[in-house]
């Protein structure tokens, strides 16, 4: 008995042993390899080891979609949160393809990626080999995660989106629409960023009653990239909406064939307030809001609302709009206490590339009630009513001046906001602005060139609602500024002469040549060349072994007169 149980005690140390050697030693979540998103990793399941964890981490609500190719059949990818618990599971079979995309919403946390070579029977039949996987995120709002078919396919079960948030929806069948709620609290934008990976997509926005208002059908993917991406910019009024999406279209050309599309899309949902103070209704003559002069009215043109009256008493004579629009294109009307029309500026559209346009509208009333009219596009507008603006004409426009500034000045305009200075450009053939002030009547410009005329002239303006009514031009103001200082490159002595040489002054009509024996220039004999282009002169009838200083400055013939620059530097020579 006793060499039995020897024998059977040796026999489970041998079985230990080989146990040892040959079970697998799997991983746990302690020993998980940390990784990051957007980075591809690779590994492999062996006899030895049968587990792989992986340790990741999200920082906001979102949807993680995992990558994974391998030659493994079956094999198992698991999701587990930091306390071990199962999230999400995958088994696949021996017939499931070697690349796989999965997609799994989570919170932010830390998360374990779990892979096994096993299938729906465990470690029966379990595969080994090697795989490659990465991890993807994107940011979502908690509860906008791809539609049911059963949840939001009738007006009645639509569902509501806020602001600022991102809707993922799927059509799964033929004909199939889905219903999304919006609720605008005042007049805006609505802008929905669409994207669709359906080959035909056609969105629509309804009223509260379910009746359509806007759309854009038959949208058309981009076959190369298999998807396609529009922006959708809508002018609300504030009310209840709907947007339905279908994956309807149709194909063809001289027969259009209909088509009906399946697959996901997806939509960001902004909204921005166009801040009014117009009270709506005011969309007819019955219901207008009345408005005072000088008081801003801040307004709204949208697909509902196309429209806007507004009533004002006016005093007899000038009257002037501020009208600042960010329409497409808009219209104002006036009509007087008969419904008659008696002024109107039609079809102010928006410059190419432009965000805005600000205009001053006159015209003359005879004391009494009137309507103002806005209409002919969608956005948001902001206008003042004022008397009529009469600005003086700019006088006494003076100058002070050296080589390269010089400072205008002007007499004061009653009622002025601002003043503008314009310049005239010699290559453009015409006067440009140059600078503008507010209440100062003085503008310093640098950096001008020397001996150089310029002819200038100056407007007041003032302000109302932000564009400008301008007053009379001042006359034409012609300066010129001093030429540069002279340099001389040398003087060389000749036989009872000296020949000055200098660089050439932009500007000049000539110049002149100071010399005498005198260091100190007490006195001192002048030559004038009168040659713009002269560079040098030679002085004669001078004294033999006498030392000469020289000095040159230019000057330019302005209205008449002589402009001069500043003396060049000495230079001396001691006459042969």
């Amino acid at each position: 008995m006793k060499n039995y149980l020897k024998s059977l005690l040796c026999m489970l140390m041998v079985l230990s042993v080989v146990f040892a050697l040959f079970v697998p030693a799997f991983a746990s979540v302690d020993t998980a390899t940390a990784i990051v998103m957007d980075k591809a990793y690779s590994d492999s399941i062996t006899s030895n080891d049968g587990e792989d964890y992986f340790k990741f981490t999200t920082t906001q609500y979102g949807r993680v979609r995992l990558y994974f190719t391998t030659s493994m059949r079956p094999f198992t990818v698991a999701i587990y949160d930091s306390k071990n618990t199962e999230v999400k599971k995958w088994i696949t079979t021996r017939s499931t393809s070697g690349d796989v995309a999965y997609s799994q919403t989570l919170d932010a946390g830390t998360y374990y990626l779990k892979v096994t070579g096993e299938g729906a029977l465990g470690a029966l039949g379990a595969s080994t080999g090697s795989y490659d996987f990465r991890l993807a995120f994107n940011a979502e709002t908690k509860g906008q995660t791809e539609t049911d078919a059963d949840k939001n396919n009738e007006l009645k079960y639509a569902k509501e989106i806020k602001a600022d948030s991102t809707v993922s929806g799927k059509i799964l069948n033929d004909g199939e629409n889905d219903f999304y709620k919006i609720d605008v609290k005042s007049a805006g934008s609505v802008t929905l960023k669409f994207k669709s990976k359906m080959e035909y997509y056609s969105i629509y926005l309804l009223n509260a009653n379910g009746n359509s208002i806007w759309s854009k059908e038959n949208n058309q993917w981009d076959a190369s990239k298999k998807q396609r991406t529009d922006e959708y910019k809508l002018e609300l009024s504030a009310g209840i909406y709907y947007v339905k999406v279908n994956g309807i279209g149709s194909k063809g050309t001289l027969i259009k064939l209909p088509v009906n599309s399946k697959g996901s899309y997806s939509f960001d949902y902004k909204f921005k307030s166009a801040n009014t103070s117009s009270v709506e209704p005011n969309d007819s003559i019955v219901n207008p809001n009345k408005i005072a002069f000088g008081k801003k009215i801040a307004g709204h043109l949208s697909i509902t609302d196309s429209k806007d009256y507004f009533e004002i008493t006016a005093p007899k004579g000038g009257v002037m709009i501020g009208f600042v629009s960010y329409l497409s294109s808009y219209n104002i009307r006036i009509l007087d206490a008969d419904n008659k029309e008696v002024w109107s500026s039609k079809n102010n559209g928006l410059a190419e590339k432009a965000t805005s346009r600000k205009d001053v509208h006159e015209f003359n009333l005879a004391a009494g009630k009137y309507f103002i009219v806005i209409d002919g596009g969608t956005g948001k507008y902001n206008f003042v009513v004022s008397e009529e603006v009469n600005l003086a004409k700019v006088k006494n426009v003076k100058y002070t001046k050296s080589v390269t500034n010089l400072k205008l000045t002007w007499s004061k305009v009653a009622g002025a906001d601002g003043y503008e200075v314009f310049r005239y450009d010699e290559a453009k053939k015409e006067f440009v602005k140059v600078g503008s002030t507010t209440s100062k009547r003085y503008l310093k410009m640098k950096k001008l060139k020397g001996g150089t005329t310029y002819d200038f002239k100056v407007r007041a303006y003032k302000k109302i609602n932000g564009c400008y009514v301008y007053g009379e031009f001042s006359e034409e103001k012609s300066t010129t500024t001093n030429p540069a200082r002279v340099t001389i490159s040398s003087v060389k002595a000749g036989t009872k002469s000296a020949t000055v040489n200098w660089k050439s002054v932009n500007g000049a009509s000539g110049y002149r040549i100071f010399y005498t024996t005198d260091r100190d220039f007490d006195y001192a004999t002048r030559v004038i060349v009168k040659d713009a282009k002269a560079t040098s002169k030679t002085i004669s009838k001078l004294k033999s072994g006498k030392k000469y200083y020289f000095k040159v400055r230019a000057y330019k013939v302005f209205n008449g007169k002589n402009v001069y620059g500043n003396l060049s530097k000495i230079k001396s020579v001691k006459v042969k």
